[in-house]
């Protein structure tokens, strides 16, 4: 038999590493164009509908936007910093520019063109606070929230609470006295345009190779269902989230343990991240991998940062706060309409309800499937308190919450699938590192 040439075997050397090259660059490139494409098509209707631009700024924009993919999907095989670089540049002018067209739009005229009603919400309710009137209890009837957004009676109870948590206002006020003493409206989107900025660091910083990092970022940053240009404020407890998750893969437990407290303090939805975690660094310490100091620090930073901001709104009126943060969520119906892609929607469309009114108890459903599976996880991450054993069971319970409730808000299953996919990540990087970590021991 006739062996191969040192250039047959050559070529195929090539062959080979020119295909695992482009397998690595497959599922990247990918979600860039297929996320990409749905945020650029999505902003650039956003702006015509609003009819108040210019088709010279709307062309623009989009210019900028397509330039920008291309560059993004080109620099794809070359080096992290133009890997990353480019992401960065693309996510901007994607993004933050349509945003930041609002924003400006909104600072000259005082129209809020496509902003979110509970961030416009926050904005009136920090006003008020710094006037010395509680934001709870509140009666958006009387406001101006009623002159530019209009609710159906499926939705009646919106104008009447304020469900954001106290910190989601206090982190804004200094952004409202910033463009207050500039002169501006009030328009708190750039915050969390701050904030994307810092989560995307924080990504950028992950223990993962380029690949998974450049998968979180394009999900993060440019999945159109997070509704940056609306201002939905997802962002804000994501963000230490994904700090967390950077400093325990550091081994800074603690520290972590502070950021998961701030994402708790912001959203409910952090809180069965903030239970994984406590039990973690109950049982890091008892194996000697955390000191009793350590574990202490770590388990005050996951309830401290709640309960100082929560207090003083308790003090000043409990039935307000109660009422509205989750006394409204608890009635059946809560004047709040059956919508979204979970099992809310799939009752209504095989007539299991009547209508988006009726009347279901979805949280009895939630409560049925998520204390479960939430304390089956607290099993398992006693059992393994790692990063991924903190993460995987969270994101697991706060899937079935969010995906079982009576609305699945498009920005909640955005959130939920990024926490998912960096659980999964960390879990990978764990095992990956495991053997290393002994060698060196030995």
């Amino acid at each position: 038999m006739k062996r191969p040439s040192c250039r047959e075997r050559s070529g195929e050397v090539v062959e080979l590493r020119a295909t695992r090259a482009l397998y690595r660059l497959s599922l990247p490139g990918l979600l860039l164009i297929l996320f990409g494409v749905q945020s650029l098509n999505m902003t650039q209707g956003i702006l015509k509908l609003t009819g108040r631009f210019s088709p010279g700024l709307i062309l623009a924009v989009s210019i900028a936007g397509w330039v920008t993919l291309a560059v993004a999907v080109a620099c794809l095989p070359f080096s992290n910093r133009l890997r990353f670089g480019s992401l960065a540049l693309f996510a901007f002018a994607a993004m933050a520019l349509p945003t930041l067209t609002l924003v400006i739009f909104r600072w000259r005229t005082g129209i809020p063109l496509d902003v979110h009603d509970g961030m416009f919400q926050t904005e009136l309710v920090t006003g008020n606070l710094l006037q010395g009137h509680e934001p709870y209890g509140t009666d958006f009837t009387r406001t101006e929230l009623m002159r530019w957004f209009h609710y159906t009676p499926e939705g009646a109870a919106i104008p009447h609470h304020y469900i954001y948590y106290p910190m989601v206002v206090l982190i804004g006020v200094p952004v409202y006295l910033l463009e207050r003493a500039a002169g501006l409206t009030v328009d708190l989107r750039p915050m969390l345009l701050v904030a994307a900025a810092l989560a995307f660091a924080v990504i950028l910083k992950l223990p993962f190779n380029w690949r998974a990092r450049y998968i979180l970022a394009v999900l993060l940053v440019l999945d159109p269902f997070f509704w940056w240009m609306e201002g939905r404020n997802d962002i804000l407890w994501l963000m230490p989230v994904i700090l967390a998750a950077l400093l325990a893969l550091e081994g800074r437990w603690p520290i972590a343990s502070w950021a998961l407290g701030l994402a708790s303090a912001l959203k409910f939805f952090a809180w069965p991240f903030a239970a994984m975690m406590a039990v973690a660094l109950v049982f890091r310490w008892r194996r000697g991998l955390l000191t009793r100091n350590a574990m202490l620090v770590g388990v005050v930073g996951l309830l401290l940062p709640l309960a100082l901001t929560v207090t003083p709104f308790l003090v000043w009126n409990a039935g307000a706060f109660w009422r509205d943060t989750v006394g409204w969520l608890l009635e059946n119906p809560p004047g709040f309409p059956i919508y979204g892609f979970g099992l809310g929607e799939a009752l209504l469309l095989t007539n299991v309800v009547s209508s988006p009114s009726a009347a279901f108890p979805f949280a009895l459903v939630q409560a049925a499937i998520a204390l479960p599976l939430g304390l089956f996880g607290l099993f398992r991450v006693a059992k393994d308190p790692t990063v991924g054993g903190v993460l995987g069971p969270a994101a697991v319970v706060l899937a079935v919450v969010v995906l079982c409730g009576r609305f699945t808000n498009d920005n909640y299953l955005a959130a939920a699938v990024f926490l998912l996919v960096l659980a999964i990540t960390a879990r990978k990087q764990e095992k990956a590192s495991a053997p290393v970590q002994l060698r060196k021991a030995a």
